[in-house]
């Protein structure tokens, strides 16, 4: 086999080596997130980091910066520990037979993970959204909103954002295994591996083809060579 073939055969492996271990790293984040001490630290900084976030927002002192990468981190990883402490103590309640294993997740819970399954459409939905929303080149409502009542406005407009993609996102998958942009994600991936296997398979069959014709005149070279010293 050429060089080109084994590149190509251990380009599809490293892809497929990738995925896996990003795979494996997400559970391994997920176990850290059920994790009780985990959830204490994470729920002592949604504690900390809510009321933080809201003062700094409603006071608007110019503390744009602070309230995007700093205290709206600290609450999301607060309402993640939130969440996922409200789901550990259900299953925990479902192992004990104190309610039906079928009731763990809740019409809740239920429609957040649809989300989830489609969670990159719905990540670029709502950035794409927001933005003709707010932005000048759309609808202009930041402008509209700008004052007082500005925090409490853009919270109620995010609020029918998420209800129109978890409203999407049921529709959407009732009809198909993956949101929009994962099912992009998923072809682009199986033609590029298709595309990998198939050029691996054309470096192999040529190479086979190279090495048939070799050994062919080889065995030519041989047979007349053998033949020489009969004919003289």
């Amino acid at each position: 086999m050429t060089a080109d073939g084994d590149g190509a055969g251990d380009g599809a492996e490293a892809a497929a080596n990738w995925v896996t271990q990003c795979s494996k790293l997400i559970q391994n984040a997920l176990n850290l997130v059920t994790d009780g001490k985990f959830i204490g630290l994470l729920t002592i900084m949604f504690g900390i980091g809510l009321p933080i976030d809201w003062y700094l927002r409603l006071s608007d002192h110019g503390f744009a910066g602070t309230t995007r990468y700093i205290t709206s981190a600290m609450v999301a990883f607060g309402v993640l520990a939130l969440v996922a402490e409200f789901y550990v103590r259900r299953a925990r309640r479902a192992d004990a037979g104190d309610i039906a294993s079928d009731k763990v997740v809740g019409p809740v819970g239920r429609a957040l993970s649809l989300v989830g399954r489609m969670a990159l459409t719905c990540y670029i939905g709502q950035n794409l959204i927001a933005s003709i929303v707010f932005y000048e080149w759309g609808f202009g409502v930041a402008d509209m909103i700008a004052g007082q009542w500005y925090t409490y406005w853009t919270l109620l407009i995010y609020l029918g954002i998420a209800a129109l993609l978890i409203a999407f996102s049921a529709l959407w998958l009732r009809r198909f295994p993956r949101g929009p942009v994962e099912l992009v994600w998923h072809w682009s991936y199986e033609a590029i591996c298709a595309a990998l296997d198939r050029r691996k398979e054309k470096k192999a069959a040529k190479a086979a083809a190279k090495n048939a014709a070799a050994g062919k005149t080889n065995s030519a070279a041989a047979a007349t060579g053998s033949a020489s010293p009969s004919a003289t």
